[in-house]
This record gives C-alpha cells, sequence and structure tokens, in this order.
C-alpha cells in the first residue's frame, strides 16, 4: 500500500493529469463503467461525515470522507483498494482532493462546452473552488483576459494578485460585480452564498455559466428561475442532482429530465442545444479514488 500525504498529492496532481483523469471518469460514470452514487452522509451528533464513493468492476473500489461542508483547509481521506483481493492499494490524507476534482470537471466541462473564442471569462469567488477553477483551466483559455470578484475587496485583490503570479494568468480584480461580469461570455460561480450573488439581467448576454457553490432550495448561488430561461442544463451527476435534500432548484422546478449528463456530451452521445448552457459541478462521487488510482498506478502500482 502507499500512502499520499499533502505534498505529494499537491506535486503529483498536475492540471493536465486531473483534466484527463475527469474526462475519462465522467465518461465512464455515463457508459456505467464507473460506479458512482450520490454522497452519503452520517450525522455524528455536532458535525456530519460525508462519503463520496465509487467503483471499477475488476479494478478498484474506494471512497473519500471528510466532515460536511468540506469548505475548509481541514485533511479528508482517500481510500483505494483492489477490487478482487479487497487489499488496500493507496491511502492519501489531505485537504486537496475534492477542490482537484471539482476544478478539473470545471475544466473538462468548459473546454468541451464554452465558446471557441471567449470575450473574457469572469470568476464569482475568492476560496478555494474558486482558485482551484483557475488552477485547471484548460490551456486554450489561458489568454483569455480574467476577472474576479469576491464579497471583500481586499479578498479579491489579494486572489487576483496570487492568482496572476503563480498561476500566470492574466487575472484582474474588478471593483463589482457588475463590472467583473460586463463583456464576458463565461461566468464561473464558486462561492459559499446562500443566495444569488449575480443578477440574472447581467447574465443574459452569457453563453455558459458554471455553478460550483450551494445551489438547493433555500441556499443557492444562482438565482433558481434562471435555469428555466437556459438552453441546455448539465451536470457531471444526475444520481447527486437528485438526492440533494433540500432539493436542488433544478430539480424543484422540475426540470431533471432535461438535464444532460457531461460524460455523454464528452463522447458525442449528446450534442449541447441553444445558445446558453449552464454546467452544474455537484460533484461526480468516485473521482478522487479514481484519481487516487491513477497516482497508484503512475507510482508502479499496476
Amino acid at each position: 500500500m502507499r500512502v499520499f500525504g499533502p505534498e505529494k498529492v499537491r506535486s503529483a496532481v498536475t492540471p493536465s493529469l486531473a483534466r484527463e483523469q475527469m474526462r475519462l471518469a465522467a465518461i465512464a460514470a455515463w457508459h456505467g463503467a464507473l460506479t458512482a452514487p450520490a454522497r452519503l452522509s452520517s450525522p455524528l451528533g455536532a458535525r456530519t461525515l460525508r462519503f463520496s464513493t465509487g467503483a471499477v468492476r475488476g479494478d478498484w473500489f474506494g471512497y473519500r470522507s471528510y466532515a460536511a461542508p468540506g469548505a475548509s483547509d481541514h485533511d479528508e481521506i482517500v481510500v483505494v483498494c483492489d477490487d478482487e483481493t479487497e487489499a488496500l492499494r493507496a491511502m492519501a490524507v489531505s485537504g486537496g482532493f475534492g477542490p482537484l476534482r471539482s476544478g478539473a470537471v470545471g475544466a473538462v466541462a468548459l473546454d468541451a462546452l464554452a465558446p471557441n473564442h471567449p470575450r473574457g471569462i469572469t470568476l464569482i469567488g475568492a476560496g478555494r473552488q474558486a482558485w482551484h477553477q483557475l488552477w485547471a483551466l484548460p490551456d486554450r483559455f489561458r489568454d483569455v483576459p480574467i476577472r474576479v470578484r469576491a464579497r471583500n475587496e481586499r479578498r479579491t485583490e489579494e486572489f487576483a494578485i496570487a492568482a496572476s503570479s503563480i498561476l500566470d494568468l492574466e487575472v484582474l480584480a474588478a471593483p463589482s460585480v457588475e463590472e467583473a461580469v460586463q463583456g464576458s461570455d463565461v461566468v464561473i460561480l464558486a462561492t459559499s452564498s446562500n443566495e444569488p450573488v449575480v443578477p440574472n439581467e447581467l447574465l443574459r448576454d452569457v453563453r455558459y455559466i458554471a455553478t460550483v457553490g450551494p445551489k438547493v432550495l433555500g441556499s443557492a448561488e444562482i438565482a433558481g428561475d434562471l435555469f428555466c430561461k437556459t438552453d441546455c442544463l448539465v451536470t457531471d451527476s444526475t444520481e447527486q442532482l437528485q438526492r440533494y435534500d433540500p432539493a436542488h432548484v433544478v430539480v424543484a422546478s422540475g426540470l431533471e429530465d432535461s438535464v444532460v449528463h457531461l460524460g455523454a456530451l464528452l463522447c458525442h452521445d449528446a450534442v449541447p442545444q441553444g445558445d446558453r448552457i449552464v454546467m452544474m459541478n455537484v460533484g461526480l462521487s468516485g473521482t478522487e479514488a479514481w484519481l487516487l488510482n491513477e497516482l497508484w498506478r503512475l507510482e508502479g502500482g499496476g
């Protein structure tokens, strides 16, 4: 068994590796090769322990466990086992797998569904999830101007400076949400907000919108009626979409049957329709274990 600590995870998981593996995982989930049920929750008094599980029959099974809501820098555990012998292949103790996976899934969807030559990209949010949406940014978007805006002006400026320096991107701190969105045809929402962070009228001309943060009734970073006015709704996990409690705003609106699985689009079993796409990054289960299994393989495990 191999054990991966935080430093090893950060050095071994490159953006290109994460993107390619999440693309393969999304397609495998669509075809049924990756078993990826909705997350499981275990209430433990003052806290809740969550499990994101997955399996590839004949190869591996595994899980990620973390204390909900999982937005802090606290450690999480990812475990992958051999499907035939049940022996442990690898374990990772790191706070990074969830955001790495989420950023890579967002990047895969962006690459497949966003306009070919966007005028600009807007990122709303300046936390760990927002950072990894830029960390995994596909190469074809690296020269596109990026504007970021968070609730805190100082945090917005610090985030823009760090992203420009560390990620080598053109990231500018916008003085307001309105100025951040203006002129962009790609908007990525990655906040912890319980209420809409961008008015719908500002998103009227945006062609691709991704939402990473809260999306349930009574707690959503995006207005629910926006989904009703969208040509194509996409998600990485229809199973997770249908299992939220409270309900996901799309399910509460009766639109779940119109949602397209990202894997279907990636393998061309479906074609995006219309001029505006909303990608709902809800967390394809088992993808952290998928990624850990790939690290195990690259380390000579199989």
